[in-house]
């Protein structure tokens, strides 16, 4: 967050996500679905969809994406699914995502995300941009350690003056 306060924590997985807002002193717990994520902070995405873009990774099957155009620095593939179209940008460099951008049946952007600045095949900075929204969310990594361990073990518990609000 701003001055370096942090704004909140989240862990999620496919059954349960847990999330502290530092703002509001509320914790809200659930199913990781679209609806619930919207309730929370306002934004079309699921947990799995934001935690894959949150680590630069597809949050697509890989396999439905076609390849439309290349220039000097960049390839373009797109992906036309049921409910949504996607469009992946790679770097020619080293085939880095320098964007995904995901829009609806009828053309109209869902979200634009832009990965800058990679140091060691990590993006440093992230922006989401929900033009529909009129929002925008933009991420700065400072310290980014991958761990190889079970992940059920970061969840964690909501602090007691914190209000609980359950999905």
């Amino acid at each position: 967050g701003p001055l370096g306060i942090p704004v909140g924590k989240l862990f999620s997985n496919k059954e349960y996500f847990i999330m502290n807002n530092n703002l509001e002193s509320t914790t809200y717990t659930g199913k990781p679905n679209v609806e619930n994520l919207k309730r929370i902070m306002n934004v079309p995405l699921s947990f799995h969809d934001l935690i894959c873009l949150l680590q630069a990774i597809l949050p697509s099957n890989i396999e439905s994406f076609m390849f439309h155009q290349s220039s000097k620095t960049e390839n373009i593939f797109n992906s036309i699914g049921v409910d949504y179209m996607e469009t992946v940008v790679c770097s020619n460099k080293d085939n880095s995502f320098l964007q995904f951008i995901r829009k609806n049946k009828n053309n109209i952007e869902i979200f634009n995300v832009k990965y800058i600045n990679y140091q060691n095949k990590f993006p440093q900075n992230i922006t989401i941009d929900f033009k529909t929204l009129n929002g925008q969310i933009d991420i700065e990594y400072k310290d980014v350690n991958f761990l190889d361990k079970d992940f059920e073990i970061l969840s964690f518990v909501k602090p007691n003056s914190y209000k609980l609000v359950k999905y």
